[in-house]
């Protein structure tokens, strides 16, 4: 008798078990679909991407290789100005039709100092993108001057971004700096660089 209510006791729970359990999963289910809402990410391409010259790009040569991505169909305009103070002179142009490969490419003329190039994506008579760049053309000391300029900006860029606690890019500029032969040591955790003298070396 004590064998059989125990064995209907015990029935009992995982009935009422079950049925709780089934109501609850239900219960969320139904909340889950009601407060439901989808969400859908559209993923906007730019309708073209300049990948050479990069911005106040610097060279010796007066020519140039133009390149870029866009979609198939689109026409590349491209205007090349010689910039000298406040006045720009218009130097040439051309329109490519990217193809197949989404590709385009084409070698630009430039005039020694301050050129820019204004890149146009055109499709259906309607310009969708534009870009400009600037491109320095110099003699090659004062090319690299001009590099040996950018690239201590750079490096006191990060400096400024390791002082403020940015310690993301401590890594590089160690890298940078120790390859140069200009940092002895970089403790990132305390925040300290100590310079080398190159004359006691």
């Amino acid at each position: 008798m004590l064998r059989k209510a125990l064995t209907g006791t015990l029935v009992l729970f995982i009935i009422a078990g079950t049925g709780s359990v089934g109501y609850t999963i239900d219960n969320d289910t139904e909340t889950t679909d009601r407060n439901s809402t989808k969400i859908e990410i559209k993923k906007q391409e730019s309708s073209m991407e300049v990948v050479f010259p990069e911005d106040d790009f610097i060279t010796s040569q007066e020519t140039v290789l133009l390149s870029g991505r866009a979609e198939k169909g689109t026409t590349i305009m491209v205007e090349v100005y010689s910039v000298k103070e406040l006045e720009e002179t218009e130097i040439e142009t051309h329109t490519l039709e990217v193809g197949e490969l989404g590709i385009f490419n084409k070698s630009i003329n430039l005039k020694k100092g301050t050129n820019k190039i204004v890149i146009k994506a055109k499709k259906e008579d309607t310009i969708v993108h534009s870009v400009t760049k600037k491109v320095i053309v110099a003699d090659e000391e004062k090319a690299k001057e001009y590099l040996n300029k950018a690239e201590d900006i750079n490096i006191l860029n990060k400096l400024k971004q390791q002082i403020s606690g940015d310690n993301s890019e401590s890594k590089v500029i160690k890298e940078d700096n120790i390859s140069n032969g200009n940092i002895k040591e970089d403790n990132t955790e305390n925040g300290e660089i100590k310079e080398l003298d190159k004359s006691t070396e």
